[in-house]
Formats: C-alpha cells, sequence, structure tokens
C-alpha cells in the first residue's frame, strides 16, 4: 500500500496540464499502418529522373537521422516514467512511449514500402538506415563524421540523463532529463528537422521544384502533433521547477545550451554535398534551430510567459513565411 495516495478523494486531478495532454493524446489518436503511401513511390522517382541519384540521397540522409533517432528514444523514455513521482505525469508519459513506438514504426514502414521499392525500380542495391558511414560522401568525410560523432554524443547524453532519473528522482536529475529528451532533441533538433524535410517535401512552395511527397507529410504532420505534446509536457514540468525553486533557470540555460551546440552540427552540418540541388540555405535552417531554442528558455524561465497550446508548439512555418 505504500505505493498509493490514499490522501485523494480521485487518483486524478482533472484539468491539470498533463491530464489535458493525456486526453489530448487519445482525441488525436493515428494508425501509421493507415498512411496512404502509394503516391510517394512514383513521385520521387519522378524527382530522380530530374535531379538524379542525389535527390534521393538527401531525401534518404533526412528520413535517417529520423528513423535512428525515433527509435532511439523509444528505447530511452521508460526510465523517465518510474522517476516521476504524480500519477498524472505518468499517465501522460505512457502515451508519449506509445506514440514514440508508433513514430519508430512510420519510418520502418516508409522505407520498407517506399524507399526499397524505388531502389528496386531503379535497379539499385537495397540500403538501410542504419548505412550512415557508407553513404559520406568522399569529398565531405570530415563534416560527414562531424555529424555522426554529434549525432552520437546528443543521444548518448540522452540515454544516460533519462536513466540516471532511476537511481536519483530528485527535480534536478529529472529536469536534466527533460533538458535533453524533451527541450533540445524534440523541442529544437527534431522541429528543425521538420522544418527541413516539410520545406523540401511538404504541401507548400518553399522549394517548388520538389515533390510534395504525401505519405511521408501525412507522417510528419501527426508526429508534429504528438510532438507538440511532449515538448509542451517537459516546458511545463521545467517551468513547475523554476518557479517552485527546486531548479536554477540558469542550470537549465547551461544545459540547453551545451546540447544546442551539438544540434547545430546534425541539423547545418558544413558541406556542399547537396549544393546543386533545388534546397534550403543551410543556414536558414541553423537560424530556425536558434530561434525554437531562444523562445522554449524563454517561455520556460519568464514566469509572464506561458507555456504555448499544443497547436502553436506543432506549428511548423516553412522557408519564406
Amino acid at each position: 500500500m505504500e505505493q498509493l495516495d490514499l490522501d485523494r478523494d480521485m487518483q486524478i486531478k482533472l484539468g491539470s496540464k498533463p491530464v489535458r495532454y493525456f486526453e489530448n493524446a487519445m482525441y488525436r489518436h493515428w494508425n501509421p499502418a493507415e498512411i496512404d503511401l502509394s503516391k510517394d513511390s512514383d513521385r520521387i522517382l519522378d524527382m530522380v529522373d530530374e535531379y538524379g541519384e542525389d535527390s534521393l540521397e538527401r531525401l534518404k540522409g533526412g528520413l535517417r537521422g529520423f528513423q535512428i533517432g525515433e527509435e532511439a528514444v523509444t528505447d530511452d523514455l521508460a526510465p523517465l516514467a518510474m522517476a516521476l513521482p504524480e500519477i498524472e505525469d505518468q499517465m501522460f508519459i505512457t502515451t508519449q512511449l506509445y506514440e514514440e513506438a508508433k513514430h519508430t514504426h512510420h519510418f520502418d514502414r516508409y522505407w520498407r514500402e517506399v524507399i526499397h521499392e524505388v531502389e528496386d525500380e531503379l535497379g539499385m542495391e537495397r540500403t538501410y538506415p542504419t548505412d550512415f558511414e557508407e553513404n559520406i560522401d568522399e569529398d565531405n568525410m570530415e563534416s560527414g563524421m562531424e555529424y555522426i560523432e554529434s549525432y552520437e554524443e546528443l543521444f548518448e547524453r540522452n540515454e544516460a540523463a533519462v536513466e540516471a532519473c532511476v537511481e536519483d528522482p530528485s527535480p534536478e536529475t529529472i529536469a536534466n532529463a527533460l533538458c535533453h529528451y524533451h527541450l533540445v532533441i524534440e523541442g529544437v533538433a527534431a522541429q528543425s528537422g521538420y522544418f527541413s524535410m516539410h520545406s523540401l517535401y511538404g504541401d507548400n512552395d518553399a522549394v517548388p521544384e520538389m515533390p510534395h511527397l504525401p505519405g511521408l507529410d501525412e507522417g510528419f504532420d501527426n508526429i508534429r502533433a504528438d510532438e507538440g505534446r511532449h515538448v509542451g509536457f517537459g516546458m511545463y514540468k521545467l517551468k513547475e521547477y523554476v518557479s517552485e525553486g527546486e531548479v536554477e533557470p540558469e542550470t537549465i540555460q547551461a544545459t540547453v545550451m551545451e546540447l544546442v551546440e551539438l544540434v547545430k552540427d546534425i541539423v547545418a552540418p558544413e558541406d556542399q554535398q547537396y549544393d546543386h540541388l533545388p534546397g534550403l540555405d543551410q543556414e536558414v535552417v541553423e537560424e530556425y534551430a536558434t530561434e525554437k531554442h531562444m523562445e522554449r528558455m524563454e517561455q520556460i524561465v519568464d514566469a509572464s510567459e506561458d507555456i504555448p497550446d499544443v497547436e502553436s508548439l506543432t506549428n511548423i512555418e516553412v522557408a519564406g513565411d
């Protein structure tokens, strides 16, 4: 009976932000297996016919980052559910764990059913999401390896930060995990990736030469909606710790600043491998990542700032907006 909170008349605090996020997750449920991918293959083939195989390699590079990242965060999240003491927080984390697994499923399915179909049609040897080093252009080996090293370090730090919560479920340790997972990986790195992929392959005019890939775009729309809740929850908890004096805002700022340097290597690597293709200036992507970082920090540490609603957190402007 020691695990039960018998001081409450009812178990759940209805109307609390974690419960509202939990309810929003139920309302916005989606099934990755139901997304129609039938048009994407032909449009990618037309893109390759127009711009060559490098256009396919760039697409696969973007997908790799998301697919491996989603698998990593799915694997890393469970300890946080064990560490958070409130049932409302635990309820929300159960939805997040389920959603991270769905994201992993979506990208795995996309590679199997779209990328492999395109490669088969082109007579190419099949590739896989884990083929990071094999696909670095020789002329960009140094920047490519820096990308991989920064990517691995970011997720290794995230894993260590989350696992530490099991042994030490203090506000400082949990806040450190939230900075790594929710604020940086989901709130800055992933949001910047969505910005790039939506600008290139979404239903917009940011890069009109690139095809709209409706299956991929629908998946990103659903994932962004999920991760808007995830980011919102992390920001809510961090703001709560700061406002109650349990964590110093300077600690959060220092942690995030250090991690954002790794994110810059990931979202805007300094290479010219795809400069000949229609696309975004990498400085635009880096500026977007910096802007998101500054917005999140101000909303957490400034008592007068509110945590944005889910729709605001998931809104992704395209280049030129």
